[in-house]
């Protein structure tokens, strides 16, 4: 049950690293570029280990019962107590490496993922949807009244 669990986290993950990968320096001005690099490297390294623990042993899993469980000693038991061996230091490896990652973000002021920001129009007071912390910074329009003005936290 954990392990489907974890598969369906991994997806949350699998869907950022895409737009962590493609992240640079320059997003952030305020955050030096080594310091940014370590923080997005540990990131990375983080959520391939979590995914390789999920993802990864669990089709290795079903692989290995399938054409070589009778070949360990103990059988699919021992193949399984293998299984759960290694997920579990892969989980506790992502976490270290994630920890760390957070930690530097922590102290750099890295904002990411972007968060939902609840910002209403100053003329009508409607809310804007799908306003996050990237838009900071930048112009909105409301749909009704038309008011552009500056998107602040």
């Amino acid at each position: 049950m954990v392990q489907f669990i974890l598969l369906i986290v991994g997806i949350i993950y699998s869907n950022r690293r895409p737009k962590l990968k493609r992240m640079q320096a320059s997003d952030f001005p305020d955050v030096p570029s080594e310091e940014f690099n370590k923080w997005k490297t540990h990131e990375l390294i983080s959520i391939d280990i979590f995914l390789w623990a999920t993802w990864g042993l669990f089709i290795l899993g079903i692989l290995a019962g399938i054409f070589i469980g009778s070949i360990i000693p103990g059988g699919v038991i021992g193949l399984q107590i293998i299984l759960i061996a290694l997920f579990l230091l892969g989980l506790l490896v992502s976490a270290i490496y994630g920890s760390k990652a957070a930690q530097i973000q922590k102290n750099l002021g890295i904002d990411w993922p972007p968060q939902k920001l609840n910002v209403s129009c100053p003329n009508c007071g409607r809310r804007l949807k799908g306003v996050t912390t990237d838009m900071i910074g930048d112009t909105g329009v409301c749909a009704k009244c038309k008011t552009e003005f500056e998107i602040n936290r």
